[in-house]
């Protein structure tokens, strides 16, 4: 790969970031990072960076139980989000991109974002990543330095037809109406399709009333349990390697134990005792309830109602969408 670092890079995640300027000889003035992960948590319509960073903030703070204070501006010198009106100035951008479901979205993000400030595209490129000797590369945070040197492309032009199918991804990620992306999905095809179609899955199953997280999660503390950390590790490893390219962080899944395992809940699914605020300090059981509903015997929704995001669709007990496999119904 030839030398870029007169370029502004933006990249998804620390690790990342730091596995990058380690590779190339960055300097941390060169490199913008995105720590909104945008592929989970509401994602409603808006042009507006400042809105957009309130309603991110206020949610990070829910699942950072430890930050109740949480804000970006932690990161002043190199938050993406913060810095936006660089990228205005910088003669190049380089966005570096997994195949991942939240590197794709990201990719997404910043198309409408760069849109919204009228920045001009022509100057975007995009660096993308040979496939793994055994699986498809996320995320460059998945990688070493020497692995980034070693699979990283060179930039390559944001072409206007990449860059309007992904503005339309964000389009219907963000819209309030669920069949905005299943829409999208049904329309087109290749990788980009691909990478955005688990994000179906996170609907409840119709019987079950369970996302695939929260399935999966209860599946790995029924198996791995009682530690919640151990469950939460189990339930971050790749599975289906050959076409599965969504993936989260522990902090979401740690949101979600906590939500499921509420004391406000009529019918928790399952209990966690220690230090709510302190994944590894607790431990995690499966409740009665919690067996029926894995075993597809109760539903999850009509036990505790719902009260969730996925990007701009809010999920309520009045709005819920329940899902067939991978289909809406």
């Amino acid at each position: 790969m030839t030398a870029v670092a007169s370029t502004l890079h933006v990249v998804s995640g620390d690790s990342g970031a730091a596995g990058i300027k380690e590779a190339f000889g960055l300097t941390p003035d060169l490199v913008l990072i995105q720590r909104d992960p945008v592929s989970y948590g509401p994602a409603p319509q808006t042009s507006d960076l400042r809105e957009w960073r309130a309603i991110r903030e206020q949610f990070l703070k829910g699942i950072h139980p430890r930050f109740p204070d949480f804000s970006f501006d932690e990161w002043k010198q190199d938050d993406l989000i913060l810095n936006f009106s660089r990228l205005n100035a910088a003669p190049m951008i380089v966005a570096w991109l997994g195949e991942g479901t939240a590197d794709q979205l990201f990719a997404a993000w910043l198309i409408h974002y760069l849109r919204a400030t009228q920045c001009d595209l022509a100057k975007l490129h995009f660096v993308t990543f040979a496939r793994g000797s055994w699986r498809s590369i996320l995320s460059a945070g998945e990688l070493s330095a020497e692995q980034i040197r070693e699979l990283a492309s060179g930039p390559v032009p944001a072409a206007a037809e990449q860059a309007d199918e992904l503005a339309l991804v964000w389009q219907s990620y963000s819209s309030d109406n669920p069949r905005a992306l299943a829409t999208y999905l049904d329309t087109h095809a290749g990788p980009l399709r691909d990478a955005i179609a688990p994000i179906l899955m996170r609907y409840p199953e119709v019987k079950s009333g369970l996302g695939f997280w929260d399935r999966l999660l209860l599946e790995n503390a029924r198996d791995h349990g009682p530690k919640l950390a151990r469950a939460i590790g189990n339930t971050m490893i790749p599975i289906q390697p050959e076409n599965y390219l969504d993936s989260v962080g522990d902090g979401f899944l740690f949101d979600r134990a906590i939500r499921m395992s509420s004391p406000l809940a009529a019918r928790p699914l399952i209990s966690v005792c220690g230090n709510r605020q302190e994944m590894r300090a607790c431990t995690v059981a499966l409740t009665e309830d919690g067996v029926g509903v894995l075993a597809a015997e109760r539903n999850a929704v009509q036990l505790n109602g719902i009260d969730d995001w996925i990007g701009g669709v809010h999920l309520t007990p009045s709005t819920v969408v329940f899902r067939d496999e991978a289909r809406l119904i």
